[in-house]
């Protein structure tokens, strides 16, 4: 998997900090220290920044949506609604928004069963319990209406991508990284994923 922006640039801050101590440590110290103590300063600072780009990914959704605790609490919260929607035989949808700059206007905009998860980079995360995909698409286009600034969305539906918290995962993280175009929703189609405009 790539290397994001603030990866690379989190890699080359550790990396460079090292090559500045094996530097350091050579001007200070000259001929007196082993050639050795250079390199290994520098390993030691490309190792670090190897290490933060890793912990960085632990989460469910690798560090897609933000830190390890805002991801493993929003895993539990899926989970749990996939399995009640599962239990009673009902619907279950999750809404994925880029918007930025409109979190209030979400929550004043979803139900009070409902819940809203803000993530990193703009991302809004609607919890949907007891909600179709119709229903989302349905509330996302109303929202849209009170409030035309552009948006991108993603949205899973259980049962049709999934019955467990774990499909539902994995089928929201594939539609979060599609290039969604602004005014539009990806979802899951029969065989590819589809494109929808959020007017239509």
């Amino acid at each position: 998997m790539p290397m994001r922006g603030k990866e690379i640039v989190f890699a080359l801050m550790f990396t460079l900090a090292g090559a500045a101590l094996a530097l350091g440590a050579y001007l200070a110290l000259g001929d007196r220290v082993s050639p050795v103590v250079p390199y290994a300063l520098l390993l030691i600072g490309l190792g670090a920044a190897l290490v933060t780009v890793r912990i960085g990914r632990i989460g469910p959704f690798e560090g897609e949506l933000g830190s390890l605790r805002l991801e493993m609490d929003l895993r539990d919260q899926i989970t749990r609604e996939a399995d009640r929607a599962v239990r009673y035989d009902r619907d279950f949808s999750i809404l994925a928004v880029r918007q930025p700059g409109a979190v209030d206007r979400w929550r004043s905009t979803v139900r009070g069963a409902d819940d809203l998860v803000v993530c990193r980079r703009g991302l809004v995360i609607l919890l949907l319990p007891e909600t179709s995909r119709g229903g989302a698409l349905m509330l996302l286009r109303r929202a849209m209406m009170e409030s035309p600034a552009p948006v991108q969305a993603a949205l899973v539906s259980s049962p049709l991508d999934g019955r467990s918290g774990d499909e539902l995962l994995d089928a929201l993280l594939g539609l979060v990284r599609e290039s969604a175009q602004l005014g539009a929703v990806v979802m899951s189609g029969s065989d590819t994923v589809e494109s929808l405009p959020i007017g239509a």
